[in-house]
């Protein structure tokens, strides 16, 4: 039976045109005495800049998701960085001979939350995500496209033995709001999975092997399956096999 899948965008590609020269950190909420978990980690903040040329030969965004170590609210060289993105802009193509030039697009606003109780016993953070109408850089609430992902912290808040390697595009779509899962180095995927095509009853969790469909109703189908030796894992699409990778322990 296939998995309905929902995977939410954590990086969503934004318009080559919709991009603004904006930074932006949001801040993390430092916990009381008594909500504290021993060894907890500190805040994570988002870093949204304009990329330099060396990020992006085309202009572009740099989102930074890091640690704020001293709880400054801002991103500095103390912090400790989980990942970096760049967002580049495409190169302008030429006009098809009855094509009209497209409009600019809207990008992509988020806001770190604390996670409720019920959803983090041990504490953690929800980042929210929604259309950024105007290229404000302001997450609104009542903007389109409303997509939320919660990480908790462990017990004992241990730092977990992996990092995001790399997105992987299930079928090729790379377009804004599409689904992406997130390749671990450990040789894990983590995704966004729902019980129903209308992408409700949402979790993040690690993905098995099986077979998905996702749930924007792009048809796309997909795989995850290991080798017998249980060194490799490899993800198909289109009847054959697109990625594969090492596993660790």
């Amino acid at each position: 039976m296939k998995m309905r899948l929902f995977l939410v965008v954590l990086l969503l590609v934004l318009n080559p045109f919709g991009c603004t020269d904006r930074v932006e950190t949001v801040p993390a909420i430092a916990p009381t005495n008594s909500e504290k978990v021993s060894d907890a980690p500190v805040g994570q903040s988002v870093d949204v800049r304009s990329a330099t040329a060396e990020d992006c030969q085309t202009g572009g965004i740099v989102y930074t998701v890091y640690i704020d170590v001293n709880l400054s609210s801002s991103f500095d060289e103390d912090d400790s960085i989980i990942n970096k993105y760049s967002v580049c802009n495409g190169v302008n193509g030429s006009n098809g001979s009855d094509g009209k030039d497209g409009k600019d697009g809207n990008g992509v606003a988020f806001a770190v939350v604390d996670a409720s109780a019920e959803q983090c016993p041990s504490g953690g953070s929800t980042i929210l995500m929604s259309t950024d109408v105007g290229n404000t850089g302001v997450y609104d609430v009542n903007a389109s496209n409303q997509q939320s992902m919660t990480i908790c912290n462990g017990q004992n808040a241990v730092t977990p033995a992996y990092t995001p390697v790399e997105p992987i595009y299930a079928c090729g779509n790379t377009v804004a709001y599409k689904e992406v899962l997130l390749r671990l180095s450990n040789g894990q995927v983590l995704g966004s999975v729902s019980d129903n095509t209308s992408g409700k009853m949402t979790r993040l969790a690690f993905l098995t092997d099986g077979s998905f469909v996702n749930t924007d109703n792009s048809g796309c189908s997909f795989s995850l399956s290991t080798s017998s030796d249980g060194k490799t894992r490899s993800i198909s699409w289109s009847g054959k096999v697109q990625k594969s990778w090492s596993i660790s322990y």
